[in-house]
Order: C-alpha cells, then structure tokens, then sequence
C-alpha cells in the first residue's frame, strides 16, 4: 500500500516541480540572473536592408454596373527591385 505523499516530500526526478531545498532567494536571484546573461549576451544584428526601388506603379480603374449598383474596380501593379547581398 503506498502512502499518502505529504507537501514537504521531495519531487521524484520523475515529477516536474519546484526544489522545495532551494530558498525563495535563491531562486529569485537565479531568475534575475538569467535576465542579465541575456542582457548580456551580444545578439547578430542582420545587415541593414535597402528600401527596394519602384521601377513601375500602374493603377486601372474601371466602373461596372451590378445588380447591386455600381462598383468600382481597382487593379494596382507594383514592380520592384531589390539588390540583394551576397
């Protein structure tokens, strides 16, 4: 027959869970210590991206009549080139 498990069992390492050995404080400043390692720690910034540039912008519009009433429709083509990095 098992017995009942009481608050102040150890965690089996089969059980996620706090460490019931480790002090508030000590966790705390185990937290706070992470964020200042990431802090820290220097990240890749990418290299600076050129806008690309619009060689075309074509807009037509035409009007059409519909068993709901007017409509208008808009039809926008964009091209545009991007210098990419090697």
């Amino acid at each position: 027959m098992e017995r009942p498990q009481r608050h102040n069992d150890r965690p089996r390492p089969s059980e996620p869970g706090p460490n019931p050995d480790r002090s508030l404080a000590y966790n705390l400043g185990a937290f706070f210590g992470e964020i200042i390692k990431a802090v820290r720690t220097p990240v890749d910034v990418p290299a600076a991206r050129q806008p690309p540039v619009h060689v075309r912008h074509e807009t037509r519009e035409t009007e059409l009549q519909t068993q709901d009433g007017r409509v208008r429709v808009r039809r926008t083509v964009v091209d545009e080139v991007e210098r990419l990095r090697d």
